[in-house]
Parts: C-alpha cells; structure tokens; sequence
C-alpha cells in the first residue's frame, strides 16, 4: 500500500497528522505493507520536525521533489503572488483556487517511476488536491482518497459562520471533478458522506466513511479523576485560538465563579498573550495520556468554525474523557450527543453548567467516561471494517 501524502504522519503535531497516523496504523493491523510518499504543496502546510519519518518508515519513505515544497506551475506562482499583494482581503478571491498546476511535469514523471518501483496495489492519496497525480496512473491501481475535510464552499461556510481561519476552497463542479479521479473516496465524517454521496451521484466513484481508527490501549477506566481540571489540545491555527479565546471570554469566568477550584489546562502549541487565573499552558507534550488526558477531569473543544471530524473530540472521548463542545465540535457524530459527548452554544449558559455539574458529580462523570470509550470502541470497529473491505 502507497500512502501519498502533503502531510507527515509523523509526529502527529496537528488533525490532519493525526489522522494520517490512525491511517497508517490501521492498515498496517489488517497486514498491509506500508509506503509513504510525502508530496508538500504550498496549499497546505506540512508539520515536519527533523527525520522522524525516515525513522518510522525506513526504506519505504519516499519524497517527491526531494521533500522540497513543490510550487506548481507559473499560473500557481502568479495567483499566489497577486493574493499576496492584497487580493486576499476581497470575499471572492479567497474562495478561488486553482486545481490544475499544483504538480509540475517532472513531479508527475517522478510520482510514476517511484509507483512502478513499489508496484502498490492501491494507492491511498490525502485530501482531494492529490487528484492530478491519481490522474498519472490507470485504471488497473486502486486509487482512493482519504477527504480530511469537504472543501465546497468551505470559505464561506466559515464566514457565515462569523469564524476565523480562511483556507482553499472549492466550488461544487470543483470538488466533484477531483474526487471524480478516484474509485474511493473516504468520507471523515457522516454529513460529508452525504455530501460526497449527492455531489457524486452518477459517477463510478463509490463513497464510503471510515471515522474512528484509534482507542488507545491507555485510558481512563471507573471514571476520570476527581481534580477539577479542565482541559483543552490544540495546535495554534486560527480556529483553535478562536475557540479558546471565545471560551476564556464567555464562560470560564463563570466556571471559576461556580468554583474557584477548577484549573484550566491547555496542551499544544496555541497560547494567549496575557496570564489568567486558573490557567496553564504546558505546550506540546510527548506522552498525550500521561501528560495530558489522565490528568484531565473533562476536555472542552470550542470550536465554532472548521469542517471535517473534530479529532480533538474523538480523542478525548477515546481516552474516556467526557468532552463539553459546540455544535460544529460534534459535527458528523452528533450520535454521540448523550454518550459522553455534551453539546451546545460557546455563547450559551449551558456550556458552563455542562462543564461543573460534570466537575462536581463524580457519578455522573464516570458513567459518561464509560460510554464516551464505549462509542468509540465501537465505532472504531465498524470503521476498521469498512477500510478492510475499501482495501480488499
């Protein structure tokens, strides 16, 4: 199995890493024999840290391009060069991106002399922009694409939606031309699969969703502990730090209020620039159970902006924590909503009041610890299934 990839799986320091990183794994429990081709492009932002890829990898860690960023062809130059000089703050340039010419010619020749070499006999490519590589092989190889996140109108959903943290965007007819290179297409989440299904419909490329991948070995078991710590992971993007500074406005001086107990702990790279009570910043960490989740009563993610799964809920809910976050936190797992998943407004009261009645009732936190591990158990199981057959 190839791998082809504009992310790192390793180190796992963001959701798309993390999730690239569940991928391999899970493919690697059902026996497949793993390469990795990592492919950077200026449209997304790679998270390398030294050479811990070659590490995990070994021999069977590729790079297109010597693992230099790979600009595009001059049109891609030019575009990036006029939103650069100001085009960016107009609505309707940030919703405009340019599909063809990511890969150069000789990144493509290169792409299929390293395929012919491996000899694959699927290649799973990450995020929908891969599209003109999977167009350099035929029909005889698998080629499925693993989403991340559905891009149709993403940047105005984001506006609508009063958030932050603009990126590429796709039109309709966009979107359903570049999925329409692959004969799978890996839906994150249920509403994308439904909104991968109807885009598609009438095209050989089938739609299938593969959510949850990992329950990690390590975690909380009879409940969480009774510290009254609350706790947030997340890298510095602009919907983390969005998020956060919405919670840390509208509710946690209501939390400390309640209780003046309750500590706030905050893992990853996103920090504020003034000191609060209550709160800490321990930055990244290497161990996520010891040095973060097992110290953790409840997790909040208050993310009001964003598409795709929000790893950080799943994660929590993985390590038996039960998680307070927004309706777009919940987004495609809402069935989860009563299992240890607790939902509602940044700007609603029962955000906070989900947040202590969850701090101070030890038994009613155990009993939602269990059945926040318990859904991802089995929905891990049933996504792990359903790779297996995509696969197969």
């Amino acid at each position: 199995m190839l791998i082809a990839s504009p992310v790192v799986s390793h180190p796992a320091l963001a959701g798309n890493s993390s999730r690239i990183n569940q991928m391999v794994d899970s493919l690697r429990s059902l026996g497949c024999d793993i390469h990795f081709l990592l492919c950077p492009i200026r449209l997304i932002q790679d998270t390398r840290s030294g050479h811990e890829m070659a590490t995990v990898y070994g021999a069977n860690y590729h790079e297109l391009n010597g693992g230099r960023v790979i600009g595009g062809n001059l049109q891609q130059k030019v575009w990036r060069v006029l939103l650069r000089r100001g085009l960016r703050r107009f609505e309707a340039a940030q919703d405009v991106t340019i599909t063809s010419g990511i890969f150069r010619p000789q990144d493509k020749r290169q792409f299929k002399e390293i395929v012919q070499k491996i000899r694959p006999d699927a290649v799973i490519f990450e995020y929908a922009l891969m599209a003109e590589l999977a167009d350099c092989l035929d029909d005889t190889r698998r080629k499925i694409v693993d989403t991340h996140d559905s891009f149709t109108d993403r940047n105005k959903r984001i506006r609508a939606s009063g958030g932050a943290g603009m990126w590429w965007s796709l039109s309709k007819r966009q979107e359903r031309r570049l999925l329409s290179s692959f004969h799978r297409v890996i839906a994150i989440q249920q509403n994308e699969r439904e909104h991968f299904t109807k885009l598609l419909a009438g095209s050989k490329t089938q739609v299938a969703l593969v959510d949850i991948l990992k329950a990690p070995a390590q975690h909380h078991r009879g409940g969480t502990p009774s510290n009254m710590v609350l706790g947030y992971i997340g890298s510095k993007n602009h919907h983390n730090v969005e998020g956060l500074l919405k919670f840390i406005e509208h509710q946690w001086p209501k939390i400390i209020a309640a209780n003046p107990d309750v500590k706030l702990l905050v893992a990853g790279d996103l920090s504020i620039d003034r000191a609060l009570p209550g709160v800490s910043f321990i930055g990244r960490v290497g161990d996520l159970w010891a040095d973060f989740y097992s110290r953790c009563s409840v997790v909040i993610n208050p993310c009001v902006s964003g598409t795709g799964l929000k790893i950080k809920t799943v994660e929590a809910m993985s390590y038996g924590v039960p998680v307070v976050t927004t309706h777009e936190g919940c987004s495609g797992i809402e069935m989860a909503v009563g299992q240890g998943l607790f939902h509602c407004s940044i700007f609603a009261a029962d955000f906070h009041e989900h947040c202590v009645m969850l701090l101070i009732d030890d038994h009613r936190r155990a009993r939602e610890s269990e059945m926040a591990r318990a859904f991802v158990e089995t929905s891990m199981r049933t996504s792990i299934a359903t790779l297996e057959h995509i696969i197969q």
